[in-house]
């Protein structure tokens, strides 16, 4: 049996992963933006805002997380998060089946250089691929916009539990 994945306390991680056979699975649309932030949301109250998330991005195909993880919770915040975004978006595209093409990749960052790549990395992924101009222009979701203007994003997620107890 395999060993589960080792996070340590205040380790600044870059994360990427791909969409089953790079399919657009996450292509931008009012909705599926709307899922991957209520995803996000859910995952950070998950375990207890213990990861502080510095900047991310989501293509139609991929997405790039650059996150602290201050007390070990990475793997578990990951797993909530994949697992419940998979399933929200392929109920929403009527689909089934994988969801991710393989397990999230997950870079170490060392120092404020390599820190500060990966943000500009991340933030200006849809230019770097190509499909935008300016980062602006870009209709999924990207934090950016909310790091220029350094406002906090509030995000309400409906208590679920409730509609089941009618």
């Amino acid at each position: 049996m395999g060993q589960g994945r080792m996070h340590h306390k205040n380790q600044v991680h870059f994360v990427t992963n791909r969409c089953e056979q790079e399919q657009y699975l996450l292509q931008p649309s009012p909705r599926i933006n709307e899922l991957v932030i209520e995803w996000l949301a859910r995952a950070m109250k998950f375990v207890d805002n213990e990861i502080e998330l510095h900047a991310y991005v989501f293509l139609s195909n991929h997405f790039h997380l650059l996150m602290t993880d201050t007390s070990g919770q990475l793997a578990r915040f990951m797993g909530y998060f994949q697992g419940n975004l998979a399933r929200a978006v392929n109920r929403e595209l009527e689909r089934h089946g994988k969801f991710w093409g393989k397990q999230y990749d997950d870079v170490l960052l060392e120092g404020d250089d390599d820190f500060m790549d990966r943000y500009l990395y991340t933030t200006c992924n849809a230019v770097k691929a190509g499909l935008v101009d300016k980062v602006e222009q870009w209709d999924g979701e990207c934090s950016l916009g909310q790091a220029q203007s350094g406002e906090t994003r509030l995000v309400e997620v409906e208590d679920r539990t409730k509609k089941h107890h009618l």
